[in-house]
């Protein structure tokens, strides 16, 4: 078995055991601080977006190759609306690997070690539960 094909055989069974033991994805750091520019500079820009949904709802989705096992996807969401908006990051596989909501003039920020088994569409849905306009930054980053 060639280096690259073990490395990636292992990737798989650790993401497949860490599966199996949680049952529910984890998220590997989530903080409140904003991206930083010389952060930007060293990372693989997957999305950035301003986005507002005049209904309160809406997806924003982006594409996720693995071209590097060790790096991290580093995913930034801020409210810039004037109402909580209701959060979820969902896999091209369909879990729903964060469920968060977001106060107005908040940011939410979450790491990943995706590895190759998840590559694909990855949707972000987002939710007033009135149907107030909601207003977002978004960056998503594979970082080093």
């Amino acid at each position: 078995m060639s280096g690259r094909m073990y490395g990636k055989f292992i990737s798989l069974c650790i993401a497949l055991l860490t599966l199996s033991i949680a049952f529910t994805p984890a998220v590997i750091a989530s903080s409140t601080t904003p991206v930083q520019s010389t952060e930007e500079a060293k990372s693989d820009v997957l999305s950035e977006a301003r986005i507002t949904f005049r209904d309160g709802q809406g997806t924003h989705s982006f594409d996720y190759e693995e071209k590097d096992h060790s790096k991290i996807t580093h995913v930034y969401v801020k409210n810039t609306g004037t109402k909580n908006v209701y959060y979820q990051l969902i896999s091209p596989t369909g879990w729903v690997w964060v469920k968060t909501t977001i106060l107005p003039g908040s940011a939410f920020t979450s790491d990943h070690a995706f590895g190759s088994q998840l590559e694909g569409k990855w949707s972000l849905k987002f939710d007033t539960d009135d149907g107030s306009p909601a207003s977002l930054e978004i960056s998503v980053l594979v970082k080093p």
